[in-house]
């Protein structure tokens, strides 16, 4: 099944529609094989270690500055081009009405923020996702393990036994300036105008229509 997310803007009287996401999904289909992740293992390759304060402060200093529903991480371990994060229990508010909080899908994808070494100076923001599994009946979502590689970042989240309950494969971010973010986000631009830019072409005047005869 294919679907679409849109938005929606206009006055009521003439509404825009603009399509933000396309994908596609299935349903009643086996969705994750039973897989464990030996987090001990994971932990003693990733010894560099990041805590909740200082993924939070590196994120600001390249521009992006969350609420706290977005705080979710408590600390990262990294090695190289793996590593693993331990996030939060939710928050009252964040237990029902979702499957997967949207502030915990969001850092989620900002763990590959504090694999980066100090040396990244341009914030990296989502773009797209092959596939995203998921099977949520094992346990409460703790870990997150992310492998970064030349297609992608491939990221799994884990709970404390390290069953696999989420899966993203292949997820691929694109580098945005400062200077970029605070643009797109300033009050002088509206949301509509993100993702499309106009260009004035010059074109011929169209020719004057002869006149019509009129019946008698």
């Amino acid at each position: 099944q294919r679907f679409s997310i849109e938005s929606l803007s206009g006055d009521g009287s003439d509404v825009v529609r603009q399509v933000q996401v396309t994908g596609r999904y299935t349903l009643d289909e086996p969705v994750l094989e039973t897989e464990l992740y030996a987090l001990a293992d994971i932990q003693a390759r990733c010894v560099q270690c990041v805590n909740g304060d200082t993924h939070q402060q590196r994120a600001a200093d390249l521009g992006l500055r969350l609420g706290p529903h977005f705080h979710w991480i408590d600390e990262v371990h990294v090695h190289e081009a793996e590593w693993l994060a331990h996030l939060r229990e939710p928050l009252p508010d964040e237990r029902t009405g979702y499957l997967l909080y949207p502030g915990f899908i969001d850092a989620c994808f900002q763990t590959m923020l504090s694999s980066f070494s100090e040396s990244l100076s341009v914030l990296e923001i989502p773009l797209s996702i092959e596939a995203m599994t998921y099977d949520l009946t094992l346990g409460r979502p703790e870990w997150v393990y992310g492998v970064r590689r030349e297609t992608g970042v491939d990221l799994v989240v884990l709970d404390q036994q390290g069953r696999v309950l989420v899966r993203f494969q292949r997820f691929v971010t694109r580098a945005v300036p400062e200077a970029t973010l605070r643009h797109m986000l300033s009050s002088e631009r509206t949301i509509q105008s993100w993702r499309y830019t106009r260009y004035w072409q010059k074109q011929p005047l169209p020719t004057e229509a002869a006149p019509s005869t009129a019946l008698k």
